[in-house]
């Protein structure tokens, strides 16, 4: 059964800004693209290399191995299907990001 985690204070993740948070064990990138928070796994799925640093481009962000993007919404690659980072729904309650997984 899901669960809601809060990961971080809003003001945390400014403009433009991302964070790296752990939760359960597992790596996940909060990204504020746009004026909308994102919560995406830090791993690729790929090959298992970190996406924590990869560019956000067009509301994906791209792993800085391989250059393959995995939308911020969905955690879908167009480039190559079947491969998806899987993504968190995010919710903004008061001053707190909080996460389902």
């Amino acid at each position: 059964m899901a669960k809601e985690y809060t990961v971080a204070k809003a003001t945390e993740v400014g403009p433009g800004a991302r964070k790296v948070v752990k939760v359960n064990g597992a790596e996940i990138l909060l990204i504020n693209h746009g004026g909308q928070f994102y919560a995406i796994n830090g791993v690729c799925p790929h090959e298992g290399n970190s996406l924590c640093d990869g560019e956000v481009k067009n509301c994906a962000i791209v792993c800085p191995t391989h250059e393959w993007e995995f939308s911020l919404k969905t955690g879908e690659s167009d480039e190559h299907p079947g491969f998806e980072a899987e993504t968190y729904p995010v919710r903004v309650d008061g001053a707190e990001l909080k996460i389902t997984m």
